[in-house]
């Protein structure tokens, strides 16, 4: 029996005896490229503590162990990557104007190439429909709202020309998820970021190779 993990990363490293083949081949790529990496920042590291520069230590593992995909706008390439994540937003305002100061939640509930469908609630009302990616053009097909100054009504477009998301990757933790925030942005200029929302790293990694960072390519995915 293998032993208790003392840690998380100890204990993705025990549960990889548990994975799938082609999963464990890819976990062990990626493993074997962070040692690599991390063998070379402690002799940087090393040589930086050496002369007095601490601070300047954890900015470079910061740098070289985090990758990031920022900005990326939304479209029929990597819209799945949004699929059933739920986006919690602090103010809904971006969606409607009756969800001003409101908590609001967007999922996409399915997504084929560049459609899908939604569900968008706040304050216990639904309204659902269908959305178009390019952008992010919500078409409401029912709603739960009670009148026009609550919430999105049947038959209502939320237009939202600005649609990008962002995800962060850090290569020590081993991560299988990593968080993803979107940023939508209305016709009016009205904006919002949610909050994170998990993504397999596998997914992320599954996207044409056009859709990312050399760096991510070349240092995360196998």
């Amino acid at each position: 029996m293998l032993p208790q993990a003392e840690s998380a990363q100890e204990g993705n490293l025990l549960n990889a005896t548990d994975m799938p083949a082609h999963t464990f081949l890819a976990y062990a790529g990626r493993t074997s490229r962070v040692i690599a990496r991390v063998a070379g920042l402690l002799v940087l590291a090393g040589s930086l503590v050496l002369v007095g520069c601490e601070d300047s230590v954890n900015d470079l593992l910061d740098d070289l162990t985090t990758f990031e995909i920022a900005s990326m706008p939304v479209d029929s390439e990597n819209a799945e990557l949004l699929e059933n994540l739920s986006f919690s937003f602090t103010d809904g305002e971006v969606f409607h104007a009756g969800l001003e100061g409101d908590a609001t939640t967007l999922v996409f509930d399915t997504v084929t190439d560049a459609t899908g469908t939604f569900t968008l609630t706040s304050g216990g009302n639904t309204a659902s429909g269908t959305v178009t990616f390019g952008s992010c053009d919500l078409t409401v097909g029912s709603s739960t709202f009670a009148a026009a100054a609550d919430g999105p009504q049947n038959g209502d477009m939320i237009a939202l020309p600005t649609c990008e998301y962002s995800v962060v990757i850090n290569v020590i933790d081993l991560q299988e998820a990593a968080p993803l925030r979107l940023t939508v942005e209305n016709a009016a200029g009205d904006s919002a970021t949610s909050g994170d929302a998990d993504v397999d790293v596998a997914k992320v990694c599954s996207l044409n190779p056009d859709e990312l960072p050399e760096d991510i390519a070349d240092e995360v995915c196998p």
